[in-house]
């Protein structure tokens, strides 16, 4: 899909509503806000008052941006190849070898292709390519497709719904990971469409990640403050003990530079305030070194002709 396409499917009312239930050119003017008082907004001293002094800068916002998009292009990209109609094709003929016949299916196709047959002929198809557009090829080049665990996760909390635990037989009690899957897809869709309940699920979540998972998860941890994470440990121990009820939770993204983070609870309602970017002020000082080698190599550079 091109750029142009890509605004254009981004613009439909499907679109807007799936993602962020408003005008693009609302979020547009957010993230431009974000971006252009980054050093205010996301001060890792904000969210840590024992945190390193680090001072982000629009340069830092976009270097993690592009890692953010490459993400969530990874997943896409995996989804999409593993829809293939001939990978597919194998997974019917594995079924009927498993169960005697394919359910719904009674004739098999015949242009089937294991997944690992798919990504050799991939590769080879990439390679071709190469050598045709960038001659000489000296050696093949190989093509890493697995989408890691840091990558699935910051493409939750843009809006990706790629789940690589969806078939995991386990509890999550047993398989954290599930827990930590699910909150950044809640966090993805608080700050977005700037609503979400907080249920027995999400609490368990959230617990799971603030008692066992704090030094792994660094991102997960910058969308909010310590202040802010230790009442929704609370509220969640409530929730979970069948205390309190499922809880309604708000979010309001901030245009206030001397408050840009706030929490309120009324009730059975919690009004939580902040930035709709998703960056990881605590991992600041990585993202100021991958900006910094991003402006060596000019990889920020506009050429004009």
């Amino acid at each position: 899909m091109t750029r142009a396409k890509a605004v254009e499917h981004g613009e439909r009312r499907y679109s807007r509503e799936k993602l962020f239930s408003i005008s693009t050119e609302e979020t547009k003017a957010q993230l431009l806000f974000e971006a252009a008082n980054a050093q205010h907004l996301f001060s890792p001293q904000l969210l840590d008052p024992a945190a390193i002094p680090v001072a982000t800068s629009p340069t830092m916002i976009l270097a993690w941006y592009s890692q953010a998009i490459a993400a969530m292009r990874k997943v896409c990209w995996l989804v999409a190849t593993k829809q293939e109609a001939s990978v597919v094709a194998q997974s019917l003929y594995e079924e009927a070898k498993l169960h005697g016949k394919a359910i719904g299916n009674p004739r098999l196709p015949r242009n089937r292709r294991t997944w690992e047959d798919l990504i050799v002929d991939l590769v080879d198809r990439r390679n071709e390519l190469i050598a045709e557009q960038c001659p000489p090829v000296l050696a093949a080049n190989g093509m890493t497709y697995e989408v890691s665990w840091r990558n699935e996760i910051l493409a939750a909390l843009m809006g990706a719904t790629y789940d690589s635990q969806v078939d995991c037989p386990d509890s999550p009690f047993e398989n954290p990971s599930r827990f930590i899957r699910h909150l950044a897809d809640w966090i993805g869709q608080l700050k977005r469409k700037r609503t979400a309940t907080l249920n027995a699920w999400t609490a368990d979540s959230i617990i799971e990640m603030w008692d066992n998972n704090q030094q792994l998860e660094p991102l997960l941890l910058s969308q909010f403050p310590r202040a802010t994470w230790a009442a929704l440990v609370e509220v969640s121990e409530a929730v979970t003990r069948g205390q309190r009820p499922d809880v309604e939770v708000s979010y309001t993204w901030t245009t206030d530079l001397a408050r840009p983070y706030g929490f309120e609870e009324a009730g059975n309602q919690i009004a939580l305030e902040g930035p709709l970017l998703c960056y990881p002020a605590l991992e600041a000082d990585k993202w100021r070194e991958n900006a910094q080698v991003m402006l060596g190599l000019r990889g920020f550079e506009l050429k004009r002709n």
